[in-house]
């Protein structure tokens, strides 16, 4: 099974800008490797789970035999930006009949940004940028089903800027240079997220794991923090909290509400946080 080239977080979430470094869309999807051998098209997640029955819609692409690609499936909204929710629908649905209905609702494109095998070689050992140009040979041009991803030299902080206007995910950031090593999380690669930043409130937490329930000052749910809780934070809210109890059931203690500053990728279609992340307490 092949396990996917990985990515670094940038420094300080800052783009770099620099002529050794590609620059691309962070693509808000799932991360597939596509296999295409004896003629038939097999997809597997980063996790190495086989998902193939699940987008028929890719199984008849047009590429040479023989060869694997890395990519991001993603199922685009009416502005034209990939929408995660919208491919999540797509891939929590493993029968044929209900894949049928969701396809003309959610129609899947599979965006190529590497090639691992070309003519039934592998070319992991060959720079980015002979890579790309080969996998220019293989998807020639793009279509609805199938295309590879744009790309800029040196423009990294131009293109975040971008980003941030439009409300995308990010952007990542790769050494034209390097190699493809499979398993392997490389600073030649790294990513840089377009968060946003709130204050929401802590209204209680889960029992038997780290996570904090969120509200908004309105009262309404607002997601569940589990990330960036460094130790310190953690010991100190647990202090305060136990100390402000005032409801608790099987899996979770209600509190006194606390506010808190935290990052996070967009707001969900149910205006919940999405992936939340802990930044500080709010004085």
């Amino acid at each position: 099974m092949i396990q996917p080239m990985l990515l670094h977080k940038a420094e300080n979430n800052v783009p770099i800008k620099d002529n050794r470094y590609f620059s691309e869309l962070k693509l808000d999807g799932i991360r597939l490797i596509l296999i295409k051998q004896k003629d038939k098209i097999l997809l597997y997640t980063r996790h190495q789970v086989e998902v193939t029955s699940r987008f028929p819609e890719l199984l008849a692409i047009d590429i040479p035999d023989n060869t694997i690609l890395d990519g991001e499936l993603v199922v685009t909204d009416n502005r034209g930006f990939p929408d995660f929710e919208w491919v999540m629908k797509r891939f929590q649905f493993t029968n044929a009949s209900k894949i049928a209905k969701m396809r003309s609702s959610y129609p899947v494109t599979f965006v190529a940004f590497d090639l691992l095998k070309y003519e039934n070689r592998w070319v992991t050992d060959l720079t980015l940028i002979e890579r790309k140009m080969l996998l220019s040979h293989v998807i020639p041009e793009n279509n609805d089903v199938l295309c590879k991803v744009a790309y800029l030299e040196e423009k990294g902080p131009e293109l975040f800027d971008q980003v941030q206007e439009r409300g995308l995910e990010g952007i990542v950031q790769k050494d034209k240079h390097a190699k493809y090593i499979c398993n392997f999380r490389s600073s030649s690669w790294i990513k840089v997220i377009n968060y946003q930043q709130t204050e929401v409130y802590i209204s209680g937490y889960r029992k038997d794991q780290t996570g904090w329930l969120l509200m908004y000052e309105n009262g309404k749910e607002a997601g569940l923090l589990e990330l960036g809780i460094d130790p310190k934070s953690r010991a100190a809210f647990y202090r305060i909290a136990n100390q402000n109890i005032i409801v608790e059931d099987h899996d979770f203690i209600m509190i006194n509400p606390l506010k808190v500053k935290v990052k996070y990728r967009n707001i969900t279609s149910s205006g919940k946080l999405r992936l939340p992340v802990f930044k500080s307490f709010a004085l």
